[in-house]
């Protein structure tokens, strides 16, 4: 090859690599070549609202085991108040007085405690009106209009609906907790006044 084709191709080299554009330093890059972000920006409202919807099914699990407790106080101390009926009405009848005065009368105490322990968990476990969405509600959110209207608009409102759910359901929730700490209060009472029957009875 000659020494002036070899010059030639230099300088067509060179004359190319001083036309592409040069970046400064500091200039931003070039993002042109980036793909745009069609998505929409993600929000916190779906979070909020399983947040809500948790709260809402811990409040109904709450409801459920509060009255299955209730249930077996009252199971519990009809039992036992059955029990002692029928050994008080057997020991009227025997000749033998069998218990003290004492005794008998912690007996009655005991079956008076029990009857208030089943009263208070029949009071926990009592039908009572409990928060939900009124039907109209629930006609107007299956209407077209609601349907077609933007999630941003719809999601607050049915999250709003939710908390006035549990606002009703924790209300109802604190009177069931209330009447069953009564009830097994009642029923501690009653085993104690029991044990002191026996007690008096062999002492």
């Amino acid at each position: 090859m000659r020494l002036s084709q070899m010059r030639q191709r230099f300088r067509r080299a060179s004359i190319r690599a001083s036309s592409r554009p040069r970046l400064r330093t500091g200039d931003p890059p070039d993002d042109t070549d980036k793909p745009e972000s069609h998505g929409a920006r993600a929000t916190s409202g779906p979070a909020i609202t399983s947040l809500i919807q948790d709260q809402l099914a811990q409040e109904r699990s709450l409801k459920d085991s509060l009255e299955s407790r209730a249930g077996v106080i009252i199971a519990s101390a009809g039992t036992l108040v059955t029990l002692l009926l029928a050994l008080v009405t057997f020991v009227s009848k025997s000749e033998k007085n069998l218990f003290p005065v004492v005794s008998r009368s912690l007996i009655g105490a005991a079956i008076a405690s029990f009857i208030l322990a089943a009263a208070f968990a029949i009071l926990a476990i009592r039908p009572r009106e409990y928060g939900v969405v009124d039907e109209q509600s629930l006609r107007e959110m299956a209407s077209e209009k609601f349907y077609n209207t933007s999630a941003s608009l719809g999601e607050p409102q049915i999250a709003l609906a939710l908390v006035k759910l549990i606002e009703k359901t924790r209300f109802g929730n604190k009177r069931k907790a209330r009447f069953l700490m009564w009830s097994v209060l009642a029923e501690m009472i009653a085993i104690v006044f029991l044990g002191s029957a026996i007690g008096f009875t062999f002492a």
